[in-house]
C-alpha cells in the first residue's frame, strides 16, 4: 500500500512540475542565445550562421517586435540587464546600449575594447565580463574601470 501511494505521489509531482513550462510562439528566427526581462517585457537575442537579430515582447511572449539597434549583421546581443525602467544590452563586439522606454528605442552609450559575454547590474554598479577582465561602471555605463580577476579563474567559471 505504501509503495502504491509513493508512486501515485511521484506521478502527481511529475505532472505538476512538467505543467509549469510551456513553449512560447516566437521569435521564430535563429537560435535564441540570451533572454532578459523588465517587468512584463521580455527580450530575446537570436543568432544564425550569417547574422543576428533581437526582439522584445510586451505581452509575456505572445507577440514579438524587432529591436533595431543598428548593429552590424554579425554583431549580436550577448546579454541583457535592467535597473528600474532602464534596460541595458551588451554585444559580443563590446558595444553597450541603453533603453529607457523598455526596448522600443536604444542608444549606444559606450564601447569597451573587448568581446562581451555578460552584463549585470549589482548594487549601484554595472558590471561587464569581457575578454579576460571584468569592467565596472558607477555612472550607468558612461565610463569603465577594469577589475582583473584572479589568475587561473576561467572566463567560463564567471
Amino acid at each position: 500500500m505504501k509503495r502504491i501511494l509513493f508512486f501515485l505521489l511521484l506521478l502527481i509531482y511529475k505532472n505538476i512540475c512538467w505543467a509549469q513550462w510551456h513553449k512560447l510562439d516566437g521569435p521564430n528566427t535563429g537560435v535564441v542565445s540570451t533572454i532578459g526581462y523588465n517587468g512584463s517585457t521580455l527580450f530575446a537575442a537570436c543568432k544564425w550562421p550569417d547574422g543576428s537579430a533581437s526582439y522584445y515582447s510586451n505581452d509575456f511572449g505572445n507577440t514579438w517586435s524587432n529591436i533595431n539597434l543598428g548593429l552590424d549583421p554579425l554583431d549580436d546581443i550577448a546579454s541583457f540587464t535592467t535597473i528600474g525602467t532602464t534596460v541595458f544590452a551588451a554585444t559580443s563586439q563590446g558595444k553597450i546600449f541603453k533603453s529607457i522606454d523598455n526596448g522600443i528605442t536604444w542608444q549606444l552609450i559606450s564601447t569597451i575594447p573587448s568581446s562581451i559575454t555578460n552584463i549585470k547590474f549589482i548594487g549601484n554598479s554595472l558590471f561587464v565580463l569581457g575578454g579576460y577582465a571584468i569592467y565596472k561602471s558607477i555612472d550607468f555605463g558612461q565610463s569603465w574601470s577594469i577589475i582583473n580577476y584572479p589568475v587561473g579563474l576561467s572566463q567560463k567559471m564567471i
